[in-house]
C-alpha cells in the first residue's frame, strides 16, 4: 500500500516540460515547413535575404536584398506577364510566401525602394559587392501564422514572424 501510494505521489510531480513541449511543437512545425518545399539548387553567384517583412491592413510587405558576390551577376525580377497571367522570374520560376501548413500566398505587387522604374525585362545586372533592395507585395498572412517561407525561384528563405 505504501509503495502505490509513494508510485502516485512521483506521477503527480513529474509535471510536463512547457519549453520541452514548445520545442517539439516549433520542431514538429519546421519539418511540416521543410516538407511542403522542393528541393532546388539557388544562385550562388548572388546571395538573397529578406531584410523585413510587414503586416499591413491589404497586404504583406517583403522588403528584398540581394547582394552580388566576388562576380558580375544577373537577377532576375519578378515581372507581371498578361499572356499567362501571372508573375514571373525570367519567364520560367515564381514567388510565393508558404506557411507551415504549405498554404500559397501569391505575389501582388513589386515596389523599388526610390520610386525609380523596374527594368523592363525585370533583368538586375550588379558588379561585384554590389546590392539592390527592393519590395514584392504578396497577400495578407493569417494573423495565426508564425512560420514560413518565401519562395524565390529556386530560393528557399524561412522566416518567423513575430505576434504583435
Amino acid at each position: 500500500m505504501l509503495a502505490v501510494l509513494l508510485g502516485l505521489s512521483l506521477t503527480a510531480c513529474a509535471r510536463p516540460d512547457p519549453e520541452a513541449a514548445r520545442q517539439a511543437a516549433v520542431l514538429a512545425t519546421t519539418a511540416r515547413l521543410q516538407g511542403c518545399l522542393k528541393q532546388a539548387t539557388p544562385n550562388t553567384a548572388s546571395q538573397l535575404a529578406i531584410a523585413e517583412i510587414t503586416r499591413q491592413p491589404q497586404e504583406t510587405s517583403v522588403r528584398l536584398v540581394v547582394l552580388a558576390g566576388k562576380e558580375a551577376v544577373e537577377f532576375y525580377l519578378p515581372v507581371y506577364l498578361l499572356s499567362r497571367g501571372r508573375w514571373l522570374i525570367n519567364e520560367r520560376e515564381r514567388a510565393y510566401l508558404l506557411d507551415e501548413n504549405c498554404r500559397e500566398y501569391k505575389l501582388q505587387d513589386r515596389k523599388t525602394l526610390d520610386g525609380q522604374p523596374f527594368p523592363p525585362a525585370g533583368k538586375v545586372s550588379l558588379k561585384p559587392g554590389e546590392a539592390f533592395a527592393f519590395n514584392l507585395s504578396f497577400q495578407v498572412l493569417p494573423a495565426e501564422m508564425r512560420l514560413g517561407a518565401l519562395v524565390y525561384g529556386a530560393n528557399a528563405l524561412p522566416f518567423a514572424l513575430l505576434t504583435p
